[in-house]
């Protein structure tokens, strides 16, 4: 409903494809974080985690409208900080895979949210003064996914059993592909 709400804004007001991917990518990032919380905090009631969903929605998407106005992103900018918010939860779940199989640690699915929220705003910081196209902003996203998928072949030809090895090796590959493109 609400990616419905801006769709119809964005055709009433036109704002710049930048402003609405920012909004998309908040408007993700806002309910991840608020169900960690909500999981973190051993919740549920499924009441409870409906309303966390909605407010995590709502603060996201007034969050992502705030930074949308303070900085004018491109297209490309949105989808460089987008990856590079995936790459960092990625690395968030690697860290944390192994005290899950260990022991009950719900309170460590708040790593990979703050990987999120930390890689969002280090793609924000890396983006300004930069201004993707479209293109470059998907060459970035398609190249870290290849990177990523060359990592899982390398995990598979190991044939390791650690979760943590399947998702960091991709997740690390990821991350050194974005830098080096975002570098260029």
């Amino acid at each position: 409903a609400a990616g419905e709400i801006a769709f119809q804004r964005h055709k009433k007001y036109n704002y710049s494809d930048g402003y609405t991917e920012m909004l998309r990518h908040y408007g993700i990032l806002g309910p991840w974080v608020a169900l960690s919380g909500m999981a973190a905090a051993n919740v549920d009631n499924t009441n409870v985690l409906g309303l966390s969903v909605l407010a995590g929605s709502a603060g996201g998407l007034l969050i992502g409208n705030k930074v949308a106005k303070h900085y004018d992103y491109t297209r490309g900018d949105a989808d460089a900080i987008s990856s590079l918010s995936v790459i960092c939860t990625g690395l968030g779940f690697a860290f944390v895979t192994e005290a899950y199989k260990n022991n009950d640690a719900s309170g460590l699915i708040l790593i990979p949210a703050a990987g999120s929220i930390l890689g969002t705003i280090w793609g924000q910081q890396s983006v300004k003064g930069v201004s993707l196209t479209k293109k470059q902003g998907s060459t970035i996203n398609l190249s870290t996914a290849g990177a990523a998928l060359v990592g899982l072949g390398v995990v598979a030809l190991t044939e390791s059993e650690s979760a943590g090895v399947w998702i960091g090796v991709p997740s690390g590959l990821a991350l050194i592909t974005h830098q080096l493109l975002m570098q260029h």
